[in-house]
């Protein structure tokens, strides 16, 4: 989760994201991997960057963004696997913004850094009021 130092970043947003990672898998800081943090293949993956990318939207959505190093390329500046967790306006009208979101998030897997990429989360279908139908 990022921006959580305090409760102001939430404020007036109905919706926030949260990527939970297993200690098991992952090792959550730079320093070389010790032996007690060992899992089956002798290593963990690691998390890099983690960020928050703003949406347009009616209700303050927005992506979060995790990158993870596999431990085969932990000490060099390969590309990391990307996963980024969204929950998408889905009322009709919000379709506008619905199309710059999908926009967005592809760029997020198209960045120099990213080997490749999984977008995952709440992709409801665009709900179209009545009177439209």
């Amino acid at each position: 989760m990022t921006d959580a130092q305090d409760l102001t970043s939430f404020e007036g947003v109905p919706f926030a994201n949260m990527t939970l990672s297993s200690s098991k898998r992952f090792a959550f800081d730079l320093e070389p991997q010790k032996e007690e943090r060992e899992v089956e293949r002798g290593e963990k993956f690691l998390l890099g960057p983690v960020s928050r990318v703003k949406l347009p939207s009616k209700y303050g959505r927005c992506a979060l963004s995790v990158d993870i190093i596999p431990p085969s390329t932990a000490s060099t500046q390969t590309a990391a696997y990307r996963l980024v967790n969204v929950h998408l306006d889905s009322l009709g009208d919000t379709l506008p913004y619905r199309t710059e979101q999908l926009e967005i998030l592809a760029n997020l897997l198209r960045e120099p850094r990213c080997a490749v990429g999984l977008i995952a989360g709440d992709f409801n279908p665009t709900i179209m009021p009545s009177s439209t139908r």
